[in-house]
């Protein structure tokens, strides 16, 4: 298998355009592996800060009630189909 060469990928890659961003998605795992090797201890800290503030449950309604097919909301969020499935079922009884 031949190998990658390294690329100099940071946090700086979450301001890149969707449209860049989307090849990147089928190495979402290493890609995010390389980030968290590289950080310290300061922005090991911060990812967590910002990833504890993300409305999980609000992009997945967002993006169900644009048509957005489930699959692809659990994929890109990286979590279960069943999971989504199981935030909109709540959203829904909730309204």
């Amino acid at each position: 298998m031949p190998t990658q060469p390294e690329l100099p990928i940071n946090l700086a890659l979450l301001t890149l355009p969707n449209d860049d961003l989307i090849p990147l998605l089928h190495q979402r795992i290493e890609l995010s592996k390389m980030i968290a090797g590289d950080l310290d201890i300061i922005r090991a800290g911060l990812v967590r800060r910002i990833a504890a503030h993300i409305d999980v449950h609000g992009l997945i309604i967002k993006n169900a009630a644009t048509g957005m097919p489930v699959g692809d909301i659990a994929d890109l969020l990286g979590v279960t189909e069943s999971y989504v499935y199981r935030v909109l079922r709540d959203h829904n009884s909730g309204q």
